[in-house]
């Protein structure tokens, strides 16, 4: 599984360093683009409430929370510590890989959006938009596939314990 991982993310990776357009989206959905889910939850009337912004952020810690402690029960280095990388996004210490932070914490948001919003298409667009800031963090050369895959798996799962945790207390 390490060896697929790692060959995969060989082979996302190869795509930087093209094209300055495309490493500059990269770098933008890798570094910055998690930011734009506030005015998201304020500019959206489902989303726009106390309630919902509280679901969000108590998903938000609890990612954090979960990511934190997995990565110190399972250390992994980042990829530019262990091969040759394209590597378009700045990481100013190296700390772990495993799980993403970034993916954990878009898809929790993504989740309490989505379940919030009543599932419009906008909703569905917000989950493709945490998949692109996960994609663009392989890409970017600072996270392996499974970190990325792990770090939305705990997001999505703090974002609909949030949300219901929300629904509970109507």
């Amino acid at each position: 599984m390490i060896d697929f991982d790692a060959a995969l993310f060989s082979a996302l990776n190869s795509l930087a360093g093209h094209s300055a357009f495309f490493d500059a989206v990269i770098v933008f959905f890798g570094v910055f683009a998690i930011t734009l889910f506030v005015p998201l939850f304020l500019l959206d009337k489902e989303t726009r409430n106390k309630k919902m912004i509280l679901a969000a952020l108590i998903a938000l810690c609890g990612a954090y929370a979960t990511d934190a402690s997995l990565g110190l029960a399972v250390y992994r280095d980042r990829p530019f510590l262990d091969h040759s990388v394209n590597q378009l996004i700045d990481v100013f210490m190296p700390t772990k890989s495993f799980p993403s932070d970034h993916s954990a914490l878009s898809f929790a948001a993504a989740t309490v959006f989505f379940l919030a919003s009543r599932r419009t298409p906008l909703s569905f667009l917000v989950f493709l938009f945490a998949a692109f800031i996960g994609l663009a963090r392989i890409i970017g050369g600072v996270h392996y596939p499974l970190d990325v895959i792990v770090g939305a798996v705990v997001g999505v799962g703090w974002g609909i314990g949030a949300y219901h945790l929300s629904k509970k207390y109507d």
